[in-house]
């Protein structure tokens, strides 16, 4: 991954290897299998972190992503997720982790992955842990944006990224169609329960 310093490299190399790869898909498979009548929402990396963390893994720090690094990220990630045609999967979440309003790269730079996942008739949500929904306003292919907060004006679907005061009883914000709500590692399991069973 680090024999060459140009940006993508690293990603190119990791999404290229085959062990990898075959690992990947049958893990999908089998979840697909046992997954029942739950839909089966396939979680990566957005291109453009996706790039910053294999660079890092590799040695070096290429810094935040920019609209042209990001798209080369997407052809290498959409190539990859072609991968999963076929394996049951549902829908596809590209996740930009805790990149703030003002780092985000805009979703039209991934459009190689937009166009697999509307290919595979994959709806494609997408999640920023530190930013409110929809902040570049609506995104042709992209179905549910995943937010911190609300949108600041309508632009499509939205959902909330749950923080700890939804674990602590706090209700989700009034609109929100979807709430993600990932448990914390020391949560209490008969408390994280009665929590969902709360929402039902």
């Amino acid at each position: 991954m680090a024999a060459r310093s140009r940006p993508g490299y690293a990603l190119r190399t990791l999404l290229g290897d085959a062990q990898g790869r075959g690992a990947a898909v049958e893990a999908v498979r089998v979840l697909a299998a046992t997954s029942g009548s739950i839909p089966l929402v396939l979680t990566v990396p957005a291109p453009g972190r996706w790039l910053v963390a294999a660079a890092r893994e590799a040695g070096s720090d290429p810094g935040p992503p920019d609209t042209g690094q990001a798209e080369t990220a997407a052809m290498y990630s959409a190539d990859f997720l072609r991968l999963f045609a076929g394996t049951g999967v549902d829908g596809l979440l590209l996740d930009e982790g805790r990149a703030a309003a003002g780092e985000l790269i805009h979703p039209e730079a991934y459009r190689p992955v937009l166009n697999v996942a509307d290919h595979y008739e994959w709806p494609v949500l997408i999640r920023t842990d530190a930013a409110a929904a929809w902040p570049h306003g609506p995104v042709p292919d992209v179905a549910v944006w995943l937010g911190s907060a609300g949108p600041g004006e309508p632009a499509g679907r939205w959902g909330i990224v749950a923080d700890a005061d939804f674990w602590a009883g706090a209700d989700p914000p009034a609109g929100a169609g979807v709430v993600l709500a990932p448990v914390p590692a020391a949560a209490d399991p008969e408390a994280v329960m009665k929590r969902v069973r709360s929402l039902a």
